[in-house]
């Protein structure tokens, strides 16, 4: 009788543990956190992990590594456990801490990711040249060649570096215009234009949504905003990533076609609130249109998902001053 009552008990726990997963996974986080909650008494290390990550995305990477030190003490010490440490640690700046880990074990492209854009790049090169005799795989080793030579200042030694990469992956497009950057840099900007114009009426390198992109860019750099925003547009059909879809938003905001950007560069804010870049784009249009509600309420849902981005409540209060 009393295995049967542990075994229900089990059954239970098991069953809220996959619910909690549910909802996490629909974002639904301060649900997941509430359910998870009822449940902490019998936690195991499983649960502790999965409750440090919950915390993680809600963007309270303090609170996440409190249950992560747990989890790790009680025995979880899985790839994905040391994982979420390291990038809480790193979204806290804790540099020492991160150097003394065995980063060589674990696959890094995602903490190197939030280390260059805290501005840190001496250790994320660093950590890439600890980590690369120990990929596991051509396309890991690809990538992490491709993050070192987006980070070294010399332009020959970069384009060594992508080069390399390419070989490892011959077919990949983000590379080809990785090498083709290298290259632009090199020449004055008229001639890369031509360049790629040229490079564009090649079949095999229609398709490619990067060089549109980096068109685009060129042509904004030029002054030519209306060639730029056509570039964009076609990278963006060609390939639906956020940065596609933020360097066509900003595209619009340049030529004042606000109510375009704003469709684009709201959902960009909702996935990712944290981005200066985005966020700032989108409620200076928003300002320009005089929708102050909608910005409001853009804020509240994106605290509803992402709590511990503390930046949202000092642009509340900035929105709240709008006439």
């Amino acid at each position: 009788m009393k295995t049967n009552i542990k075994e229900l008990r089990m059954d239970a726990y098991r069953e809220k543990l996959k619910l909690a997963g549910r909802l996490r996974k629909e974002k639904r986080y301060r649900e997941a956190l509430a359910l998870y909650k009822e449940i902490e008494a019998g936690g195991d290390n499983f649960y502790l992990s999965q409750v440090g990550y919950l915390y993680y995305l809600m963007g309270e990477f303090s609170n996440c590594l409190l249950y992560i030190e747990r989890a790790l003490r009680l025995g979880n010490r899985s790839p994905f456990t040391k994982k979420i440490k390291l990038l809480a640690l790193a979204k806290l700046g804790s540099w020492d801490e991160i150097e003394t880990c065995d980063v060589e074990k674990n696959d890094i492209r995602e903490l190197i990711w939030i280390i260059k854009a805290k501005g840190n790049i001496e250790l994320a090169k660093k950590l890439i040249k600890r980590r690369l005799p120990f990929a596991t795989s051509t396309r890991e080793k690809a990538k992490l060649l491709s993050l070192l030579a987006s980070m070294t200042e010399d332009l020959n030694e970069s384009a060594r570096l992508y080069k390399e990469a390419k070989t490892l992956i011959p077919e990949s497009k983000f590379l080809t215009e990785r090498l083709l950057v290298s290259r632009t840099e090199k020449i004055p900007r008229v001639d890369a234009i031509r360049e790629l114009e040229l490079l564009l009426l090649v079949p095999t390198h229609q398709e490619n949504p990067h060089i549109h992109s980096l068109l685009g860019r060129l042509y904004s750099k030029e002054g030519d905003e209306e060639k730029a925003l056509e570039c964009f547009k076609k990278a963006y059909e060609l390939s639906k990533t956020a940065f596609n879809r933020n360097m066509l938003g900003f595209s619009y905001k340049r030529l004042g076609m606000y109510k375009e950007a704003k469709e684009l560069l709201s959902v960009s804010f909702l996935e990712e609130p944290e981005n200066y870049y985005t966020r700032t784009a989108l409620f200076n249009v928003l300002n320009a249109l005089g929708e102050k509600e909608v910005a409001l309420s853009l804020i509240s849902r994106a605290l509803s998902t992402h709590p511990g981005v503390k930046t949202l409540f000092g642009l509340m209060k900035k929105v709240e001053k709008w006439s």
